[in-house]
């Protein structure tokens, strides 16, 4: 079988993904990987333990490498002068609304760029099955197997329904691609138990198989439950 994943990092620093990939790849099937470029610096494709990497240098991910490489600050920092003031706004909830706006925003544009491109990414190669890892994959995943008629796993990584809570825009945004695409994934995985019944509880979906992202050869502890208000 031909499998085709998707994660938004550089894949071989992902040992949850690089795990994956590679027990797939040896029971048999044929594995691609799109990754992302962190640095710039990562090749564009490779093959790793027979596994095909591919990468995007996505422009607003580079954009930020350049802009901290000229300045030495993130996105946000522009707020604040070298003494250590803010000179745009003097009072504090404006000035952490501000900072929440960008970094909504910048999720917002993050999200749009991932879909494009991993969609263009896909179309261009043969696969048999979709594999979307954490929900900003969800969507181009998805959207190519709608099209190409073929199935889609989703990958959960963490407990995405509130990794978010306090921008409330980018929560909403997370909570609605999860809660569409998990109800029509073909299977969906997570990495514990208490994520897979809180997914099960919040989306109303069989509870996700869980593959703990431990090595195989150490021994787990039973799972506590999350707290109620989580």
């Amino acid at each position: 079988m031909r499998i085709l994943m998707f994660v938004a990092t550089d894949v071989t620093n992902d040992p949850r993904v690089m795990k994956e990939a590679i027990a797939l790849s040896n029971a048999g099937h044929l594995v691609n990987v799109i990754g992302v470029c962190r640095s710039g610096k990562e090749p564009r494709s490779e093959n790793v333990q027979g596994i095909t990497i591919q990468r995007i240098d996505l422009w607003n991910r580079r954009l930020v490498r350049q802009l901290k490489e000229q300045r030495g600050k993130t996105i946000a920092q522009p707020l604040v002068s070298k003494s250590g003031q803010y000179d745009i706004v003097s009072n504090n909830s404006w000035r952490l609304f501000i900072i929440s706006f960008l970094h909504q925003l910048q999720f917002l544009i993050d999200i749009f760029v991932l879909f494009f491109n991993f969609l263009w990414a896909g179309l261009k190669i043969r696969t048999d099955i979709y594999h979307a890892h954490d929900v900003d994959m969800l969507p181009a995943a998805l959207f190519l197997g709608w099209v190409r008629g073929l199935p889609t796993v989703y990958d959960s990584h963490e407990y995405w329904y509130n990794e978010r809570r306090r921008e409330k825009i980018s929560n909403a945004c997370i909570r609605l691609v999860e809660r569409l695409g998990t109800r029509r994934c073909t299977h969906v995985f997570t990495v514990n138990h208490s994520i897979a019944q809180k997914m099960a509880s919040h989306y109303g979906i069989v509870t996700p198989t869980v593959l703990l992202n431990v090595p195989g050869d150490v021994q787990h502890e039973s799972f506590r439950a999350l707290p109620a208000d989580q």
